[in-house]
């Protein structure tokens, strides 16, 4: 989806070259938005990870919560 996206803004930027004559500014406009995509792509992947490994540390307590909760039981 995010390369759809990308790829019709850089077909866009290509058209205003052509009709502009300022190949120099586009191309900076069309570099800034592939850093920025990149950004939000990583903070995407980062955010998609930190959920994960959160997933995970309820997952444990709750494995601990279970085990303390046998031992009460056999005592």
């Amino acid at each position: 989806m995010e390369s759809l996206k990308f790829n019709a803004l850089s077909k866009k930027l290509q058209t205003q070259c052509s009709y502009i004559g300022d190949i120099k500014e586009n191309q900076k406009a069309h570099l800034y938005s592939e850093k920025r995509s990149d950004t939000m792509q990583g903070v995407q992947e980062d955010s998609w990870l930190t959920t994960i490994g959160a997933g995970i540390e309820i997952q444990k307590e709750g494995g601990i919560n279970e085990e303390k909760k046998e031992n009460r039981q056999i005592y």
